[in-house]
């Protein structure tokens, strides 16, 4: 911006980058989020070959990323515009 600045526009400039920020921070949380579901999701099915521990494991991975995708839908859904 070149001097003498507008007020105006300087709050304007700030919180159009402010709201982008926030819109990208966003994005990277739910793309770190839906890798973690895709990881989780190639433990569908539990053979029967693995350890108690393993399974443990695997079914802790699924729970977390099951709470994240329920997080997220009831936040999108809180914040619909009417």
């Amino acid at each position: 911006m070149q001097k003498p600045f507008d007020p105006a526009l300087l709050r304007a400039r700030v919180s159009a980058l402010r709201g982008k920020k926030r819109l990208r921070d966003q994005e990277i949380r739910q793309q770190q989020d839906l890798n973690e579901l895709n990881k989780a999701s190639k433990y569908r099915s539990i053979e029967p070959d693995r350890s108690p521990g393993t399974i443990a494991k695997e079914l802790e991975l699924l729970n977390r990323a099951k709470s994240k995708a329920l997080d997220h839908l009831s936040h999108e859904l809180k914040t619909l515009s009417p």
